[in-house]
This record gives C-alpha cells, sequence and structure tokens, in this order.
C-alpha cells in the first residue's frame, strides 16, 4: 500500500495526471476572477501539501520553499503571541511550494501555453474593467477586489502581452499589442501609481538589458532592432502621455489645481503617516524593552489595532512584515525577494522574450513591494508564486537545450 501511496504521489508532480494541471489552472483563474475558485484551489494545494508531506521531506526542495514555510510558521506563532489569529492568510503562501514542486518535476509543462491563458485570463478582466469604468465607476476594478488587485494583474499581464508580441509573428502579434494597449488604457484608469512606477522602472531594465545585448549582436537586422525597442518603449509612451493629459496633480507634476495648493496635497497617499506611526511605536518597543513585539511582531490586523486610522495595512511589504511578524518576518521577506533578484537577473539576460517579461514583472513586483502588499498580501502573494515559479521552470529549461 506505502508503494502504490508514493506511486500516486509522483505521478500528482511529474506531470502524469491531469489532475494537478487542471489544479494549478483553477489557481491562476481564481487570481484573475474570484477569491471563491482561489480559495478553493489554495484548499486543494494544501491538502496535497499534507498528503505529500513525506514526499517532500525526501526530495532536496530550494531554499526558498523553506524560506516561504518559515514565513508561514511566522505568521501563525505572531498570531498566538498577540493573541489575534487570521489561518486564513497564510493558505496562499503555503502554496508556494506544491506549486513549486509541480512546476519542477512536470515533465510536460510548456510556459508559452501557460501565459497564453494567462492573457486570456487578463484581457477578459480588463474588458471588464473598462467597462466598469464607462458605466460610471471611478477607477478600474476587474471582477471581485478593488483597483490594487486590478492593477496587481494588469502590471504582471502586461509585459507578458508584449513578450508574446515580440515571439509571435504576424497577425497575432498585432492581436497581442492591441490587448496590450487595452491592459494599458485599464491600468491608468486605476490610477494605482505605484504599478506604474513599476511599469516605469521594470520595462526601462528590459530596454537596458536589450541594449547591452544589441551591444554584443553588431550583425543583427536593423529593422528587428527597430521593432523591437517600438514595442519596448510603447508603455512608457502611452503612460506618459495619459500622465501628462492628466489634470489631477497627483498623477501629473504639471498639472495645478486652483481649489487645493500643492503643500495641502498629499503625493504619499497617507503613507509617510503610516511610517510615523511605524517608528513610534517601534521606538515604544525598544524603550519598554518589549523584546517580543520586536522580534515576533504585533500579529495580523497590527494598523487597525494600534493606530487605529483610515488604512487597512502598513502599506510596504517591508513594514507591514516588520510589524506583525517583526524582525523574524522582515528578515524572510528581504530573503525571499533576494532569490526573486537573482532569477530576475537571469530572465533579463536570457534570449527568450518569455523570460524577459516574467522578469520584467518580477521587477513591477519588487517596486510595489516598497509602496503596497505583494507577499505579504492575501492576493497578490498568489501572483508572486506564479511569476517567481513561471520564471524558474523557464530558466531551467532553456538551461537544458
Amino acid at each position: 500500500m506505502l508503494k502504490n501511496y508514493e506511486q500516486f504521489i509522483n505521478s500528482l508532480f511529474s506531470g502524469e495526471s491531469r489532475w494537478m494541471t487542471y489544479l494549478l489552472w483553477l489557481f491562476i483563474s481564481g487570481l484573475f476572477f474570484t477569491i471563491v475558485i482561489l480559495e478553493i484551489a489554495a484548499g486543494l494545494y494544501l491538502a496535497v501539501f499534507i498528503a505529500a508531506i513525506f514526499y517532500f521531506r525526501n526530495r532536496p526542495l530550494e531554499l526558498i520553499n523553506y524560506l516561504f514555510l518559515a514565513f508561514v510558521i511566522s505568521g501563525l506563532l505572531s498570531g498566538m503571541l498577540s493573541g489575534h489569529y487570521n489561518v486564513l492568510m497564510y493558505l496562499i503562501p503555503i502554496c508556494f511550494i506544491p506549486i513549486s514542486v509541480q512546476l519542477k518535476e512536470n515533465k510536460s509543462f510548456n510556459l508559452e501555453t501557460w501565459i497564453k491563458w494567462i492573457l486570456f485570463f487578463a484581457t477578459v478582466t480588463a474588458l471588464v474593467g473598462v467597462f466598469y469604468h464607462y458605466t460610471g465607476r471611478e477607477r478600474t476594478t476587474g471582477t471581485y477586489g478593488g483597483y490594487f488587485i486590478f492593477a496587481t494583474l494588469m502590471s504582471w499581464s502586461i509585459p507578458l502581452t508584449l513578450a508574446m508580441v515580440m515571439k509571435i509573428k504576424g497577425r497575432w502579434g498585432i492581436i497581442y499589442l492591441g490587448i496590450s494597449v487595452l491592459m494599458l488604457i485599464g491600468l491608468w484608469w486605476s490610477y494605482t501609481r505605484s504599478a506604474m512606477l513599476g511599469l516605469f522602472i521594470g520595462f526601462g531594465c528590459w530596454v537596458l538589458s536589450e541594449l547591452i545585448k544589441n551591444w554584443y549582436r553588431k550583425t543583427e537586422n536593423i529593422g528587428k532592432i527597430i521593432l523591437r525597442w517600438m514595442v519596448f518603449l510603447l508603455p512608457l509612451f502611452l503612460l506618459l502621455l495619459f500622465i501628462f493629459l492628466s489634470d489631477d496633480p497627483r498623477m501629473n507634476p504639471t498639472a495645478r489645481n486652483d481649489s487645493q495648493s500643492e503643500s495641502t496635497i498629499d503625493f504619499s497617499s497617507g503613507r509617510m503617516d503610516i511610517i510615523a506611526n511605524a517608528i513610534s511605536i517601534l521606538q515604544t518597543d525598544i524603550t519598554s524593552k518589549n523584546f517580543v513585539n520586536i522580534i515576533f511582531g504585533h500579529g495580523p490586523f497590527s494598523y487597525q489595532r494600534l493606530v487605529q486610522g483610515p488604512y487597512s495595512s502598513w502599506e510596504s511589504d517591508y513594514l507591514h512584515s516588520l510589524m506583525e511578524q517583526g524582525l523574524i518576518g522582515f528578515i524572510l521577506v528581504l530573503s525571499i525577494y533576494y532569490f526573486l533578484l537573482k532569477h530576475i537577473i537571469k530572465g533579463l539576460r536570457s534570449d527568450d522574450y518569455l523570460l524577459n517579461g516574467l522578469a520584467t514583472a518580477g521587477i513591477i513586483t519588487l517596486v510595489m513591494s516598497f509602496f503596497t502588499l505583494r507577499i505579504t498580501g492575501w492576493h497578490s502573494v498568489g501572483v508572486f508564486i506564479i511569476i517567481y515559479n513561471f520564471l524558474v521552470r523557464g530558466l531551467a529549461d532553456e538551461e537544458k537545450a
């Protein structure tokens, strides 16, 4: 019986069973369409994780898997110590481990096919967001959640769409180009500045990497180089156009609002007050030698409990992890981002446009992590899981080729 059990687990992760493929599809579709589907998929992945715990014990896992496991345990421990529990918020982060193993072991994984599914979901979400905006909603949202979730999905999908433009020639390349414009319009109407800043920096790094690669490819056709640069600069050009046409001084630095002076405009959207509150709380912890809170944090919902302000979080992965999970959580988040950065650099060096696009999406995630919740967010951590593991698997396949 034990042998049959091991064979069943092996078949799940090797790609011999379609069940795990459907589960990954369910997880990704849930990120775009509904929290119900996402939580069902996450619950099933948790069941797989528990059922295969001995399988994982006998397999060499990457260090980042242990970092995610430690991150989850740290969050649960901080909740126990603070007396404020939120077990469900760690349901999606624990999925990193089974998804990581699934993508590493799956023999039939095809990156391009999965990216096409992501872009199909993203196109539907972008259409929904634009429709909502035209029917009176001030900021674009998808089928569920707020504008931050919508901006997260668009900023993830736009680099992948333009990667497909470069990879696929002919009619489909033009279609993907049109889809990228639709996504950019949707992103603009979400008015999420952190996502737009991430897009500028992400595509700036992509352009720089292409410039360096072109320097060493002096024999490449000049027409291909010009086409590539036009595609890469499209999102930057459109966003700049939208920004300078905006009459909102928070979006357009050159705009003037007669009813409100620049000195009264909060360009940080309250983040300076959040940082000041965090510093005050940390100073109190240090002065009172409250080492439990310093090391393990104040637990879930600490901003609402300690500050009681108008915001729901500490609005930064680093500040949020420090305040809720202490130094342990803060160090774990930094370590996870270190691994992401390593693979981003490899992805930008690659000759595969899909890997370039995933690396650019990773840069956007890094930039947004300073202003919003990514790893520590209940939804965006799922996006992080897919970006990271797809990038790692794609790089591994490229090395084998």
